[in-house]
């Protein structure tokens, strides 16, 4: 005969409560462990890139343009996304991209491919996205999309212009629209100049048209998404339409995890506008945001990844984010 028993029922009770006990002190570490793990994934993301520029400029001796227009600005032709995995052979190439043709006439089972290099894994999930407005253009890339977590730096400046050569160095960041930055002209040094930055996709994020601020209170608003793909800026034509959106360039000009996100958009009227909005320009560019606990992991130029404090004091964050504009911080 069998002497076991059950468990009574303040036996069972209690076993229950320490194990809720023990499975509370050990959640926390857990999940520090899983975003310590999602933050090393995003930083190893954020050096290959690093090694595709280097290795692109050992090539070419100029960093590749963030986008180009082949002189029909605003209307943009490709972004350096695609160019990128060839400079690091990686495994994370984009098979079947058309390197000849624009973004709107690649292959759409191309364009919504989610590239791993692109992708930080405590943003958005790496699956495509639906953009309704690139989808009614009617072009072969369909609807659906792959995003970036990464945005290319722009500066302090958050004006566009048809000849960003224009801009004053000390607010000129490493990327724009039809430029080609060499190291020489990065007088701050590169370990000082920040290249790219994060730009986190999808919630808890909002876009807002600074002119429409009411738009910051939908629960169901614009989300923030950057397609690697597409080069394409809203236009002052496009917001009615396509609605505010980021893209794949962000400044220094507000703080970094500002949100809701400001917008990006050109003044269509004013193309030849190269003043920042401090200065009364009616251009927009969007802030650099992360999900990761208080601040963001940022690629310098001369391939080192650091992470910055949301808290960072803006004149050394604007500082960092130009060219040659360290010593002239005090200015904004």
């Amino acid at each position: 005969m069998s002497n076991r028993r059950g468990l009574t029922l303040i036996e069972f009770i209690v076993s229950g409560s320490l194990l809720v006990i023990v499975i509370g002190l050990m959640l926390p570490a857990v999940l520090m462990a899983r975003e310590a793990s999602r933050g090393a994934q995003c930083k190893n993301n954020l050096k290959s890139i690093g090694i595709s520029f280097h290795n692109y400029h050992d090539a070419h001796r100029v960093f590749p343009q963030a986008a180009m227009s082949w002189g029909h600005f605003p209307e943009l032709h490709a972004p350096a996304n695609p160019v990128l995995p060839i400079f690091i052979r990686c495994g994370c190439g984009v098979r079947g991209y058309n390197y000849e043709a624009s973004w709107k006439q690649q292959p759409a089972d191309v364009v919504s491919i989610g590239v791993c290099l692109f992708a930080c894994p405590s943003h958005h999930s790496n699956k495509a996205i639906e953009d309704e407005f690139f989808g009614s253009l009617g072009e072969t890339t369909g609807n659906e999309f792959g995003i970036s977590s990464y945005v290319y730096c722009k500066g302090v400046t958050d004006a566009w212009c048809r000849t960003p050569d224009l801009v004053p160095k000390h607010e000129r960041g490493a990327f724009d629209v039809d430029y080609y930055l060499r190291m020489d002209e990065v007088t701050d040094g590169a370990s000082h100049t920040i290249f790219v930055g994060e730009g986190a996709t999808g919630k808890p994020w909002r876009v807002q048209n600074v002119t429409d601020r009411t738009q910051s209170t939908n629960p169901t608003g614009w989300l923030p998404h950057q397609p690697w793909s597409v080069p394409h800026i809203n236009t002052d034509k496009d917001i009615q339409q396509a609605g505010p959106r980021a893209s794949l360039f962000a400044s220094t000009m507000e703080p970094m995890n500002k949100n809701p996100v400001t917008d990006t958009m050109i003044d269509s009227s004013a193309l030849s506008d190269c003043r920042s909005s401090a200065d009364g320009g009616p251009h927009r560019t969007s802030n650099f945001r992360s999900n990761h606990a208080d601040g963001g992991f940022f690629l310098f130029g001369d391939g080192s990844v650091r992470f910055l404090n949301e808290t960072i004091d803006m004149s050394l964050y604007r500082g960092l984010s130009t060219i040659a504009g360290a010593d002239d911080a005090d200015e904004f």
